[in-house]
């Protein structure tokens, strides 16, 4: 279920600017596996936005 942000994350950055920020729809309980991914990759967790439920369900990544 991972490999769609795998590739997302390993490609974004060579299209954003230095500190360009990636927004990631996430499926519920996901947030802490994709931002380990994020982070392996060189990503900085720039912030988490919740649905009006509360659940997270879009990750805010840094680059650079």
């Amino acid at each position: 279920g991972l490999d769609a942000y795998r590739a997302l994350l390993g490609q974004a950055g060579a299209s954003l600017k230095s500190g360009g920020r990636l927004y990631l729809e996430i499926g519920k309980g996901q947030a802490d596996a994709i931002a380990a991914l994020a982070a392996e990759r060189g990503w900085r967790l720039d912030g988490v936005i919740a649905d009006l439920a509360g659940i997270e369900r879009v990750l805010v990544v840094k680059n650079g």
